[in-house]
């Protein structure tokens, strides 16, 4: 019988969360109790991906992103969509694959690299995003700080052989192992242990990541990514200046929405069908862009996202002040299945009976059931949803004003230009 990988994800209640499940020397060990396989190789904390190369991995992750987010993105509803965590998750199956499944996800995966220098730069993005952190320390608008927690790792149930070239890479290049369950006896024990662990992994801010049910005595491997930033403005909206505005849908209604406002220095261009406008998270290792299609443009936007990124029109940006006005929201998907959207790109056998991962057990007989992922996000005036503050006031003379009033595109980016997180807002109120 084949089996399949279990995949998915669970929200966190902060700026933004998302993650993502997916139905050498061998040594074992243990991580909060739970078995592990792993390998002695140590995991590369200096990948080899060069400069070059790494910013061509992140542009084949930006273009999966697009691709995948116009696949997946409803035309008139809230959306919010993790690519990193989606990429990550596939780049540890990809270890595995093998013959037609592992072409097939190079090509929807955009690997134009040389073989081996896709999972370098995976740990070099995975290093990046683990580096942005920054304790809490004070400014005269109030507390900052920059948090992120990355967890990944692969489950397998305790009868799957593993292959210990596979262990090799995963540990070197994804700092993970894989652990040991008895999904066939104990999946119900097996869900509690995976949950605990991403709990621990992400300081607790992660948890049930595995609701009942999801998996059970057919689960044979279980790829987990774990990724949640919780990050401070680099300048906090005024939470004073917060009020009731309009808001024009994409039917051109007027909505009343809550907003937030506060002068700030941001980067901005416009061209005849959008503005753009970056504001910076604390450190500026992060940032949030919102793409605001002009009146009658939203659909012309959503098909020129690729080319926008692909053509490096953000790159345009340039340094503003303005007084923003930007509408407070949160949007959160449920169990989104990403598995229709690959097919259609291209990453067919991977969900078939024909799937050859047989790098990792050195046998046929595995296959991705489905790929899905819950994601969400949410703004207020500090960055994160829990902790307003007030910013200084401006001093220098009134800045120009710009509010985004009107349905828009989001992305929050590191300072590579990774896409992190992406989506749309239609309605800021659903």
């Amino acid at each position: 019988m084949r089996r399949s990988l279990c995949c998915g994800t669970r929200p966190w209640p902060a700026l933004l969360l998302f993650a993502t499940l997916s139905g050498c020397q061998q040594s074992q060990g243990s991580d909060s109790g739970i078995q592990q396989l792993r390998s002695s190789v140590a995991h590369d904390a200096t990948p080899d991906a060069t400069d070059d190369q790494y910013a061509a991995f992140i542009a084949a992750h930006n273009a999966f992103a697009i691709d995948l987010l116009q696949q997946l993105m409803p035309q008139d509803q809230n959306y919010v969509f993790s690519p990193t965590s989606a990429y990550l998750t596939l780049g540890m199956a990809y270890v595995g694959a093998s013959g037609v499944t592992a072409e097939e996800m190079r090509t929807v995966l955009h690997d134009d690299l040389p073989p081996g220098v896709f999972h370098q730069a995976a740990n070099r993005l995975m290093s990046d995003l683990q580096a942005s952190n920054a304790d809490t320390f004070k400014q005269a608008d109030g507390d900052k700080f920059v948090r992120v927690a990355l967890a990944d790792g692969i489950w397998a149930d305790q009868t799957l052989p593993i292959n210990s070239v596979f262990l090799d890479l995963l540990s070197a290049q994804y700092d993970a192992g894989v652990y040991q369950a008895d999904f066939v006896a104990a999946a119900e024990n097996a869900r509690a242990d995976i949950n605990s662990w991403v709990a621990d992994k992400t300081s607790d801010n992660i948890r049930n990541l595995f609701l009942p049910g999801m998996v059970g005595p057919t689960t044979r491997w279980v790829l987990v990514n774990a990724l949640a930033v919780n990050a401070s403005w680099q300048t906090a909206f005024d939470s004073s200046l917060s009020e009731i505005t309009p808001f024009s849908d994409l039917s051109g209604a007027r909505i009343d929405v809550s907003t937030l406002k506060g002068p700030m220095d941001v980067r901005f261009y416009g061209t005849a069908e959008m503005v753009v406008l970056e504001l910076p998270m604390v450190l500026q290792n992060l940032s949030m862009t919102f793409l605001v299609p002009l009146t009658g443009q939203f659909a012309t936007v959503r098909e020129r996202l690729g080319a926008v990124i692909a053509n490096q029109e953000l790159a345009q940006l340039s340094p503003q002040r303005f007084t923003v006005t930007l509408p407070q929201f949160s949007v959160h998907n449920s169990s989104v299945s990403l598995r229709d959207g690959l097919v259609a790109l291209g990453m067919q056998y991977s969900f078939s009976d024909s799937a050859d991962f047989s790098n990792i057990t050195g046998q046929a007989g595995l296959n991705i059931g489905d790929l899905v992922q819950q994601s969400a996000v949410g703004v207020d005036a500090s960055g994160v949803l829990t902790n307003l503050a007030t910013s200084p006031q401006d001093p220098g003379s009134p800045a120009a004003a710009f509010a985004v009033d009107r349905p828009f595109f989001f992305m929050i980016r590191n300072a590579w230009g990774a896409i992190l997180l992406a989506g749309q807002v239609v309605n800021p109120n659903q």
